[in-house]
C-alpha cells in the first residue's frame, strides 16, 4: 500500500483548535468547527504531498488497532468509514475531543485535522495534529453562521519554521484483511530517544494502536542479517572488520532508530550499498527505520571477536578495537595484526 500513497485524492477536511491543559482537573475545551473547510486545487495537491512525503516515507510504521485499549479512535475510525455527511463533522470532535481531554500541561496545543478521502478508491481517513507556537491563536472564520477554520491556517502552520511537530496516523478501510495492519503513523519524535514517552502517547493512549511487530526482534534481525551479508559477501579482511566495527557503533548509539538505508549510507563503500540494501530486503529486514530496542542482543554487542586460522583470538569491545587493533593485509593473504596497550593479565 506504501508505493499506491501517491494516488491519495483527499475529499474532506475539518480542523479543529486543541488547548495546551495548564490548570489540572480544569479542562480548556477545545474550538470546534461546525462545518468543514473548503478546499481547492492548490489546497488538496498540498496536503497530498505533505502526506506521500510523510506516510509514504520511510520514516512511517505500519500499525494495528489494539483490542484492549481504551482509546475509542479505532472505534471511530471504523464508524467513519461507513459515515454519513453528518457523521464526519460529529465524529471529528471526537477525535479532538478525546485528545485534548487526555492531554496533560507536557502537551502543547495545535490544530487536530481529520482528513477523508480515498486511494484508486480505498477509503482512507488520516488524523493530523501540529504542535503550534506557544501563545499563538487562530482566528476561526464563519460561513453561514457555521464556525471553521480556513485550510490556509493550516498550510501556514505547517509552512512555518515555528511550527515544532507533526503527527499524522493514517488508516485504511478493510486495511488489516487486504495488508495485515489497520494503517502507517509517522511522528518525527519517534527518533528522538528524549521525546519517544510522548510519541508514544499519541501512537498507543491517543490512536489506540501498536505497531505490527516487536522492534526487539527488527533490531535483532537487521544485526544479524547486516552481519551475514558481510560474512558472505566481504572478502577483504580488512573491509570486513571495519564494517563489523561500525555494526557495532551504530546499533548501541543513543538514538531511537535504526535503519539499514541510513547504516549503508553513512558506513559501506558505494559499491556494497545497494547490493546490501538487496540482501536485507530480500531476508524481510525493512529498509526504513525500526524503533531500536537491542534488548535481545546486548551480550552480542558488548565485545567483537577477531578468530585466526592459527587458533588465536582477539577479543574486545568495539571502542578498543577502534582506539588499539590495527589490521593489515599481507601480500600472501595473511592478516597482520598489531595491538598495542599495556599487558593486563596472563591466563591459561
Amino acid at each position: 500500500m506504501t508505493a499506491e500513497i501517491s494516488n491519495i485524492y483527499i475529499e474532506r477536511v475539518i480542523i479543529h483548535e486543541i488547548m495546551r491543559q495548564k490548570v489540572p482537573n480544569q479542562k480548556e475545551l477545545p474550538l470546534y468547527s461546525e462545518i468543514e473547510s473548503s478546499i481547492d486545487d492548490e489546497i488538496r495537491n498540498f496536503l497530498k504531498d505533505k502526506v506521500v512525503k510523510t506516510i509514504g516515507g520511510f520514516r512511517s510504521y505500519d500499525v494495528l488497532f489494539d483490542d484492549d485499549s481504551e482509546s475509542p479512535i479505532p472505534g471511530i475510525v471504523e464508524n467513519l468509514f461507513s459515515f454519513n455527511d453528518s457523521d464526519f463533522i460529529k465524529y471529528s470532535k471526537k477525535i479532538a475531543g478525546y485528545l485534548n481531554g487526555i492531554q496533560s500541561g507536557r502537551s502543547p496545543g495545535g490544530l487536530v485535522t481529520v482528513i477523508f478521502g480515498n486511494i484508486k478508491g480505498r477509503d482512507i481517513i488520516g488524523i493530523l495534529k501540529l504542535e503550534k507556537q506557544e501563545g499563538a491563536r487562530l482566528e476561526q472564520t464563519s460561513i453561514g453562521g457555521k464556525s471553521t477554520y480556513d485550510i490556509l491556517h493550516l498550510k501556514d502552520l505547517i509552512l512555518a519554521e515555528k511550527t515544532k511537530l507533526f503527527k499524522i496516523g493514517m488508516f485504511f478501510k478493510n486495511g488489516l484483511e487486504d495488508f495485515g495492519y489497520d494503517g502507517k503513523v509517522c511522528d518525527n519524535q519517534l527518533s528522538n530517544t528524549s521525546s519517544r514517552e510522548v510519541a508514544e502517547f499519541f501512537l498507543t493512549t491517543f490512536l489506540g494502536c501498536n505497531f505490527t511487530s516487536e522492534p526487539k526482534i527488527e533490531t535483532k534481525k537487521f544485526f544479524k542479517i547486516s552481519q551475514q551479508f558481510f560474512k558472505e559477501k566481504i572478502d577483504d579482511p580488512i573491509i570486513l572488520t571495519k564494517y563489523n566495527l561500525h555494526l557495532l557503533s551504530y546499533i548501541t548509539n543513543e538514538r531511537s532508530t535504526i535503519s539499514s538505508r541510513q547504516f549503508a549510507q553513512l558506513n559501506l563503500h558505494l559499491n556494497h550499498r545497494k547490493e546490501y540494501t538487496k540482501y536485507l530486503t530480500e531476508k524481510e529486514v525493512p529498509i526504513g527505520e525500526i524503533i531500536r530496542d537491542t534488548s535481545l542482543i546486548e551480550k552480542r554487542i558488548s565485545e567483537m571477536i577477531l578468530e585466526f586460522d592459527n587458533g588465536i583470538k582477539i577479543i574486545g569491545n568495539q571502542e578498543g578495537f577502534e582506539e588499539n587493533v590495527s589490521l593489515e593485509q599481507m601480500n600472501d593473504g595473511r592478516t597482520k595484526a598489531e595491538i598495542i596497550s599495556k599487558l593486563k593479565n596472563i591466563k591459561t
